[in-house]
């Protein structure tokens, strides 16, 4: 069985389909994961045009896909011997994948939940319309504070204190 025909079976259809789902749930494209597949499959890097041609997709969505996956450090750049096409490997150090993405996405929007609650604190208080509980207002904040100390931790970006966890887990009904 040729390389090709391994590509277009059915096994490696849904498995690339399988993790092109995974890695959408993680906030990516489906495609994104195909790439990877195909990516990480490959007994040696790969440019841009084998992606485009095997993936059956347009020059435009790999090359955005491909810029993605290395602004997240899922894939690298190949040095190049010599002037001529770029080629991609996967990076191989998964945790640190994981790691960075979370430092760039989840941390953000956590950081910006964490502003959208002050922002909403001050104009309730302002406004004192009681249709905003100060209580359950300051459990948010709470749960949002909690959960960046977590991810911080979890990251190496700081130590985790555990008990403020006793805190956020017994929300008022």
């Amino acid at each position: 069985m040729s390389a090709t025909s391994i590509i277009e079976s059915p096994q490696y259809l849904s498995l690339a389909n399988n993790i092109g789902s995974f890695i959408e749930y993680w906030g990516f494209k489906q495609v994104h994961g195909k790439i990877w597949t195909l990516i990480f499959l490959s007994p040696e890097p790969v440019d841009a045009n084998f992606l485009k041609q095997t993936l059956g997709i347009s020059k435009a969505l790999t090359s955005m896909s491909l810029k993605d996956l290395l602004h997240y450090n899922v894939i690298l750049e190949v040095e190049k011997e010599k002037p001529g096409t770029q080629k991609y490997k996967i990076n191989s150090d998964i945790t640190q994948v994981i790691l960075d993405i979370v430092r760039s996405r989840e941390l953000t929007m956590l950081q910006e939940i964490h502003q959208d609650c002050k922002k909403l604190k001050e104009r309730s208080s302002k406004a004192n319309s009681g249709q905003i509980s100060p209580t359950r207002l300051a459990e948010l904040t709470n749960m949002v504070t909690t959960a960046q100390m977590l991810l911080n931790g979890m990251t190496g970006c700081s130590t985790v204190d555990f008990a403020s966890f006793d805190q956020v887990m017994s929300v008022s009904e």
